[in-house]
């Protein structure tokens, strides 16, 4: 184990021992499943446990009208809890009712370990070694995942475990990760650079998985649910959305490190900040594509389509970063194996490491840094390493 594992090891345990306290203060200092802070324990958890109790009770029309769900939620918790909805399209209620069966905080522990499981089985997958996936796992963004009740450890999961078709010892690349992204298709901005990835290095089976499942699972979720939901989905739901990311105010806003949040907290307008967050994300995507053309390492590409899609979603929060953080501990790896030690790398890791818990207070005080650290790991996993014009092992020891 490296110095700067151990050191990692250390910082990720204190923050540990730190966090546990505070999240289990915050329970039983408040009043039922209303937190003392007055949000709701498992926070956003609260959406995916109304949205499985409502497809279980049959009244799945009630998910996507934003006034039925609300009062829906008030059925579970009658204080106010503010507006929260369920973001995610109608094929992402096949699992939901797993959710809102159980009781209220049997379930929120089910879906923190199903999280955590998922990640954990990802960041396996994609050659990162037990030190590094065990900080992953126990990072500030992962915490905040949990502490928030959200996807972002799931998702993460569910792409590198698409990404690890990359790696595969056939050509055409297995199952597993077509399957996997078919899953992500509830957060889709996470696989947005996912086909490129696979089609640039022919893993044409994932592909063909990938849409046949995704097909599926839409397709399925309009027999099952019928086409209401979907058209609740797209015309109620994602417009309210949409204007609340625009034009909405409150902590959410400080929570995000896109350069689209940084403008819009600097002062632009929601409309002005999307299109300047767009020009640089086409930018970030065409650079994307290059390093994932010039057939680096396959540990490389993978690097470059986490770290690229953080910057080119203009929606990440906090406890979506585990993405990039990934992405960093795969590069840190690629020194392990090839016996480098980058400074860069490890100053950038940590720096993503600790963002999620410092970005509210940056944001808040003027110092959105969070898009210029981002950016030169985007940087540096575009440049690191020679091109791979002649054949290279990737982490697993598989030549590409």
């Amino acid at each position: 184990m490296r110095i700067f594992e151990i050191v990692l090891l250390v910082l990720t345990l204190g923050y540990l021992a730190l966090f546990v306290p505070f999240a289990l203060a915050t329970i039983t200092q408040g009043h039922g499943l209303q937190l003392a802070n007055g949000n709701p324990a498992g926070g956003d958890f609260i959406n995916l446990y109304t949205a499985g109790r409502l497809v279980a009770e049959g009244r799945t029309n009630e998910i996507y009208v934003p006034d039925a769900f609300v009062a829906a939620e008030h059925e579970t918790i009658s204080e106010d809890i503010g507006l929260r909805l369920w973001a995610y399209p109608p094929h992402s209620l096949f699992v939901a009712p797993l959710f809102g069966v159980l009781p209220y905080f049997a379930s929120l522990t089910l879906w923190s370990f199903l999280g955590l499981a998922v990640l954990m089985w990802g960041s396996r997958s994609v050659g990162i070694g037990w030190p590094l996936a065990l900080a992953l796992a126990l990072s500030p963004a992962s915490l905040q995942s949990l502490y928030f009740g959200q996807t972002g450890n799931l998702a993460t999961g569910l792409l590198l475990l698409s990404l690890s078709a990359l790696l595969a010892d056939t050509k055409e690349g297995g199952p597993r990760g077509g399957l996997s992204a078919a899953a992500l298709t509830f957060k889709p901005q996470f696989g947005v650079l996912l086909p490129f990835a696979w089609g640039l290095a022919g893993r044409w089976k994932s592909v063909l998985v990938a849409v046949a499942g995704s097909a599926a699972l839409a397709g399925l979720s309009a027999l099952v649910f019928g086409v209401g939901p979907w058209r609740d989905y797209l015309f109620e739901t994602m417009p309210l959305l949409t204007s609340l990311e625009l034009d909405g105010s409150g902590a959410f806003v400080l929570m995000i490190p896109s350069l689209f949040m940084t403008l819009r907290i600097a002062g632009l307008a929601g409309e002005e900040a999307l299109l300047w967050h767009g020009v640089f994300a086409a930018l970030v995507f065409t650079s994307a594509i290059w390093g994932l053309w010039r057939r680096k390492p396959a540990s490389q590409r993978i690097a470059i389509a986490l770290i690229g899609t953080s910057l080119i979603t203009p929606y990440l929060h906090v406890y979506d970063m585990t993405l990039p953080l990934a992405g960093m501990m795969i590069l840190a790896e690629t020194d392990r194996k090839s016996g480098l030690s980058s400074l860069a790398n490890i100053l950038l890791l940590l720096a993503i490491w600790a963002l999620p818990h410092l970005l509210y207070d940056l944001n808040r005080s003027g110092l959105a840094v969070a898009p210029i650290v981002l950016g030169a790991a985007f940087v540096q996993a575009l440049t690191k390493g020679p091109d791979n014009a002649r054949p290279s092992e990737n982490l697993n020891g598989v030549r590409d």
